[in-house]
C-alpha cells in the first residue's frame, strides 16, 4: 500500500534525522536506519535514491567496524543489489567479490552467507 510506504520513509527519516543528532553521524545505528531506509526505497522501485543511501551505510560501517566485518559485507550484498537493478553489472560483480572475500576471511567457506553470495555472482 502507496501510504504505507510513505509514512514508513517519513519515520525512518524522522529516525535518522533523531539518530544523527544524538549519536553522531557516524554511529552503527544511523547505518542501520540509512540501511533500511534504502531498502525501502529499494522495494518501492526507487533504486537511483536507495543508492547513495546504502553507500553512506557503507562507509559508516566500514570506518566504525573496519573494513573486514561482516556486517559490511551484508552491506555490500545490499549494495550489489541496488547496482544489479539498475543494470551497473560491473559494480554488481565488485561488490559481491568484496563480500565474498569478508565471509570467506571471516566466516568461514562453510558460512551459508558464502554460499549465497557466490550464487548471487
Amino acid at each position: 500500500d502507496q501510504n504505507k510506504y510513505k509514512e514508513a520513509a517519513h519515520l525512518l527519516n524522522d529516525a535518522l534525522a533523531i539518530r544523527e543528532k544524538t549519536l553522531g553521524k557516524d554511529h552503527p545505528a544511523v547505518a542501520a536506519t540509512l540501511n533500511n531506509l534504502a531498502v525501502l526505497y529499494g522495494k518501492r522501485g526507487k533504486h537511483k535514491e536507495a543508492e547513495p543511501l546504502c553507500k553512506r551505510a557503507l562507509e559508516i560501517r566500514e570506518k566504525v567496524l573496519g573494513k573486514f566485518h561482516p556486517d559490511v559485507a551484508k552491506q555490500l550484498n545490499n549494495l550489489a543489489l541496488l547496482c544489479q537493478n539498475q543494470g551497473k553489472y560491473e559494480e554488481v560483480e565488485y561488490y559481491y567479490r568484496r563480500a565474498l572475500e569478508i565471509y570467506e576471511n571471516k566466516l568461514g567457506a562453510d558460512d551459508p552467507n558464502v554460499a549465497k553470495t557466490k550464487n548471487n555472482l
